[in-house]
């Protein structure tokens, strides 16, 4: 078995591969209304990571780095899915924080909700 890879999808073809997958989590979500809110999100900020093995997503995240009075600086998960066949192998933890804040360069602060 390969070794997992943390890879950040920022493509349009990596983001649209990713959508069976994410349809495990959204499983109303056309092709077409995925692209669309991605190219809004993406320009708020959104960023989607995905844990690969050999070559193949099995885990998502969706995040953004945002601020606000409360919190501050914060890392918010909008999207977190694991493919049904990987779950309950660690791969979300493999996936968040400590090592998708390192790969987001950035000192955010990880919301407690």
């Amino acid at each position: 078995m390969s070794s997992p890879e943390l890879i950040e999808l920022s493509s349009e073809e990596e983001l649209r591969s990713a959508l069976p997958l994410m349809r495990e989590l959204r499983p109303h979500l056309t092709e077409e209304r995925y692209m669309h809110l991605l190219e809004e999100m993406v320009a708020d900020g959104y960023r989607m990571f995905a844990l690969r093995i050999a070559g193949r997503p099995v885990a998502l995240a969706g995040t953004r780095v945002a601020s606000n009075l409360y919190y501050g600086r914060y890392l918010w998960v909008y999207d977190l899915v694991t493919t049904d066949s990987q779950r309950s192998r660690g791969h979300g933890r493999t996936l968040l924080p400590p090592r998708l804040r390192r790969r987001l360069r950035q000192s955010a602060r990880v919301s407690p909700r």
